[in-house]
């Protein structure tokens, strides 16, 4: 299974390699701005989904 780093963070980098060592960094250019109305949790899994969806385009010729 590929894996990969939707982010640009050097924290999540570093916290990802404690956990696997095989991994893509692949950055996504998702605009993080969302509708405030949203509960914490609803943003961060809106932010999760749209960042996947570009990357997932970007790896298979979307």
């Amino acid at each position: 299974m590929k894996i990969i780093l939707a982010s640009q963070s050097p924290r999540r980098k570093e916290l990802l390699k404690l956990v696997v060592s095989d991994f893509e960094v692949i950055i996504s250019n998702t605009d993080e701005k969302i509708i405030e109305k949203l509960e914490p949790e609803e943003k961060v899994t809106e932010i999760a989904y749209k960042k996947a969806k570009e990357v997932y385009k970007k790896t298979n010729r979307g």
